[in-house]
């Protein structure tokens, strides 16, 4: 009778484990798929993507060691080359797809951001024409998204910035 009870009771956590991993999938893939939220870029085969994360690093670094967020690509350029040591500044700057180089907002500190807003989701830097209609965005802790014109025009910017058109 002992065995039963606790064939009984691992068959039923086991069931319950089971249950609990497909209520976590379905949770995650909901997350995923999200209310219209944007798929995260390919980045190992997207130079634009690993130019705008080279940026990302360098406005991070230069923010932490300047103790001040950079206020020009003269304050950028000296973490680029930490950062990007292989490449030269000038072409991380620079997008890929449109040839123009990247739009960034310079002086954004996003610790203050996030404590006024609860969130730093709000753009860093972008394409500044993008291609076929799309533009790469940086948006606080490396997130990169390609956003079509009707999304880029809705995507919050810092107080200040006027995004190009």
């Amino acid at each position: 009778m002992r065995t039963r009870c606790v064939v009984s009771f691992r068959s039923s956590f086991l069931t319950l484990h089971r249950m609990g991993q497909a209520i976590l999938f379905l949770v995650a893939l909901s997350l995923l798929a999200g209310c219209g939220a944007k798929a995260p870029v390919d980045v190992a085969s997207n130079q634009s993507a690993q130019n705008l994360l080279h940026i990302w690093a360098a406005y991070s670094q230069a923010s932490n060691q300047l103790q001040r967020p950079p206020q020009s690509r003269e304050d950028l350029v000296p973490f680029l080359k930490k950062v990007a040591a292989d490449v030269d500044p000038a072409t991380v700057l620079r997008s890929p797809d449109d040839n123009e180089d990247y739009v960034i907002v310079w002086g954004v500190n996003f610790l203050e951001i996030a404590k006024a807003r609860g969130n730093m989701n709000i753009v860093l830097a972008y394409e500044k024409l993008g291609k076929n209609g799309k533009r790469h965005v940086l948006k606080p802790q490396s997130q990169i998204l390609v956003l079509n014109d009707e999304e880029f025009r809705s995507a919050a910017f810092p107080v200040g910035h006027t995004p190009a058109p």
